[in-house]
């Protein structure tokens, strides 16, 4: 993906060059192995604590990107890829997404967000917290009972042909969201 985006960008004038963030999330057993590159952000509920990767990010908090050495996919020619390491309990909750939600939700709200149950009443919440906005998230709740996956509500924008009812299961038009239970 970089290399095509930074192809791309160098042929392109400023305005049009277009930039990507990913997260990878890795579980195993209790360990969870996180990388990332640009922006994006995965937030983690553990003991009624929320912790956020990266911690420190240009996206979201503001910093120059030279600070913390990050940078969109698509901006260089090499990828930095931040990696972390955590361990995760029964009944956690993953997050992850883009960087719209966190710059949308506040910090002291994450807790009240991420535990919420079942599941689909976090991403109800998130959608809610979107604000109309264009977002993802893919929320992963350790160790319960699998669930199957149902789609949230979501208006179609007016310039939208296709219907919701027609979309595939991670494809909305303002939200793309999946349900994800693991049972360690």
């Amino acid at each position: 993906v970089n290399t095509t985006l930074f192809a791309e960008n160098r042929d392109s004038l400023p305005g049009e060059r277009r930039t990507a963030g990913v997260s990878c999330a890795v579980l195993r057993r209790d360990d969870l192995f996180i990388a990332q590159a640009g922006p994006s952000a995965i937030l983690i509920e553990h003991d009624d604590q929320v912790e956020r990767y990266p911690d420190l990010s240009p996206w979201l908090d503001g910093v120059p990107s030279e600070e913390v050495n990050a940078w969109a996919l698509g901006e260089r020619h090499d990828v930095n890829v931040a990696l972390a390491h955590t361990t995760v309990d029964e009944g956690d909750t993953i997050l992850l997404t883009g960087e719209v939600l966190p710059r949308l939700v506040s910090p002291d709200s994450w807790h009240s967000l991420l535990s919420q149950h079942p599941v689909q009443a976090v991403l109800e919440a998130l959608l809610s917290e979107g604000r109309g906005s264009d977002l993802s998230a893919l929320v992963v709740r350790v160790g319960e009972e699998p669930v199957p996956a149902v789609r949230p509500a979501v208006p179609a924008a007016d310039d939208v042909t296709d219907s919701v009812e027609d979309a595939t299961p991670v494809s909305y038009t303002h939200l793309r969201a999946h349900e994800t239970v693991l049972d360690l």
